[in-house]
């Protein structure tokens, strides 16, 4: 299985699909993708003994299948690479490893936690940052919709990558100013997609680490999948650095995907809480626990919104 998820990244990674929305010959392709053709054949034919790929001995054309068309899509085929991708399997290879200390697989492989260790290879941390922004863009609507921004003038999205759900939030709201922060590696990439959509005059880009400081000036703070990255020693210093840039009144919107490890059928959150284990040693949490880490940091529940298969944990700062 591992070699499979393998050769099919390196076919995703190549454009395969694409290139094959016309049949081609092993040499026609290797002339669009510049691979040892031999070496590219032995590959293809494994894919296609797996199901992948279809080959025509009579023509000898490759082409697509009912199982590869959907990866014509480049939404899909980076989504698909982020779970199978080279860096994946370095981090799953010290799952047992990690399971007999208290720290991360990403720790063990590469003495860091994850989000650096994606510095040092700019070409993952890119599929990691697109694969989150494709499923921001899936989320948003619903988030919008749950959103209550009735009390919010200024709204600052913590970890909010290349502001995808800020730009998305804030899109239909012109009473509305913010800004999205994140490390500057990654925030970058934000102000392209503010620029694109016309939105640099009201969202603001800014450099940062909000293990360190959340700067202040804004009433409302919003982070999406932010606090199941970090253990709750981590989790309590983001946590008490919002309600310091806040003060007394602030709105804190947390959306996460609360679980309730009792229920067989929450089969997402349960995969889930492994990855975050082996990613930063880190986990999914109850509703109850977020709200526990939220009264440590003098946050109070306000109200918990369901959008889609998330929840909003709306909190007023105390």
């Amino acid at each position: 299985l591992p070699q499979l998820g393998n050769l099919f990244y390196c076919a995703l990674d190549l454009s395969i699909p694409r290139i094959l929305q016309e049949p081609q010959t092993i040499h026609q392709l290797c002339e669009n993708t510049s691979v040892v053709p031999e070496k590219l054949e032995r590959v293809m034919l494994a894919l296609e003994s797996n199901g992948l790929f279809n080959y025509d001995q009579n023509s000898q054309l490759w082409s697509n299948n009912e199982a590869t068309l959907p990866f014509v899509d480049q939404n899909k085929s980076t989504t698909f690479m982020h779970f199978v991708c080279p860096m994946e399997y370095t981090l799953l290879s010290q799952t047992l490893n990690c399971l007999k200390i208290e720290t991360s697989a990403s720790h063990l492989a590469f003495n860091k936690p994850i989000h650096d260790a994606l510095n040092d290879y700019p070409k993952y941390r890119d599929i990691y940052q697109n694969t989150m922004a494709i499923f921001t863009r899936g989320s948003g609507p619903v988030i919008k919709q749950a959103l209550d921004l009735s009390n919010t003038k200024k709204l600052l999205d913590v970890g909010g990558s290349n502001g995808t759900l800020i730009t998305s939030l804030l899109k239909d709201q012109p009473g509305i100013s913010g800004a999205v922060l994140d490390i500057p590696e990654v925030v970058e990439s934000a102000r392209t997609n503010i620029a694109e959509q016309n939105m640099q005059s009201r969202i603001e880009v800014i450099a940062g680490n909000a293990l360190e400081e959340i700067p202040g000036g804004f009433d409302s703070i919003i982070m999406k999948y932010i606090i199941h990255d970090w253990n709750d020693e981590d989790s309590l210093k983001i946590l008490r650095n919002c309600r310091e840039a806040l003060g007394e009144g602030g709105n804190l919107f947390i959306v996460e995907m609360p679980c309730d490890k009792s229920k067989l059928e929450n089969r997402v959150s349960r995969n889930m809480n492994v990855r975050m284990m082996i990613y930063n040693n880190a986990m999914e949490r109850t509703l109850e626990e977020y709200v526990s880490l939220l009264e440590k940091a003098s946050f109070k529940l306000s109200k918990v919104v369901p959008a889609g298969e998330m929840q909003i944990i709306h909190s007023v700062g105390v």
